[in-house]
């Protein structure tokens, strides 16, 4: 009994099973599905509806299922949506064969399903819009995050460009006190060696040396004399 091309994809009762071998020559029918220009599978309208950003938990990216989900992408027939057709293409059946043979495979596998290839590029291209409109979603979100931010930080360096004039006006207060605490200081000292110079005038007349310091006349404080030591009883006992 001669195999049937499905058979290379799928098992029919009663039929005996075969190597899963195809042969490089394998032909789909309706393979020009294939060959569809895309703007005419793109034709058909498909536009996304989603505003909002898709909550996550701890802020992980968002799964690409969930945004599919969100704008409504349908499922194709028996399933034969984009990820499966990967998963076919990457089977140990199909994997080290050539693009054509590929191609030509799952094409056979999508006829006898009764799945028009049509629906696995629309449901690329619902998937490919899907996530450019929630690229603009996400972009919309970080650049209403960037402004809020921007003006918050414009407001904390308000507040600090404020505590730092605050601050530098105490500096400046208290560097303000110093000056005029070393200026008063300096008058005081002044004025000590006039008094100090008219007590020395005064005192000058009665006694010599004069005992009074002044600028030109420093005296060195005496040093009291150590006590003696009392004399050894003991000695020459």
């Amino acid at each position: 009994m001669a195999k049937k091309w499905y058979n290379y994809f799928i098992t029919v009762e009663n039929e005996p099973e075969y190597p899963p071998e195809i042969p490089s020559d394998t032909h789909a029918p309706n393979s020009d599905a294939a060959a569809m220009p895309a703007p005419k599978i793109a034709s058909k309208s498909f536009e996304p509806k989603i505003t909002e950003r898709i909550e996550v938990p701890n802020n992980e990216p968002v799964n690409f299922q969930a945004i599919y989900d969100a704008v409504g992408i349908q499922p194709v027939i028996g399933g034969f949506d984009v990820d499966k057709i990967e998963t076919m293409l990457d089977s140990d059946l199909l994997k080290d064969l050539s693009s054509s043979v590929k191609r030509n495979a799952i094409l056979v596998s999508l006829e006898a399903a009764n799945v028009p290839i049509e629906e696995v590029i629309k449901d690329a291209i619902q998937r490919d819009r899907a996530l450019d409109a929630y690229e603009k979603v996400e972009e919309k979100s970080v650049t209403h995050i960037e402004m809020e931010k921007m003006d918050e930080n414009a407001a904390i360096q308000e507040e600090i460009d404020q505590f730092l004039e605050e601050k530098r006006k105490i500096i400046e207060a208290n560097n303000e006190m110093v000056r005029s605490a070393k200026e008063n200081f300096s008058d005081w000292v002044l004025r000590k060696q006039q008094e100090e110079q008219r007590i020395y005038e005064v005192v000058s007349y009665f006694i010599s040396p004069n005992p009074i310091s002044t600028t030109t006349n420093p005296v060195v404080a005496q040093q009291p004399k150590p006590e003696s030591e009392p004399a050894d009883d003991t000695a020459g006992a």
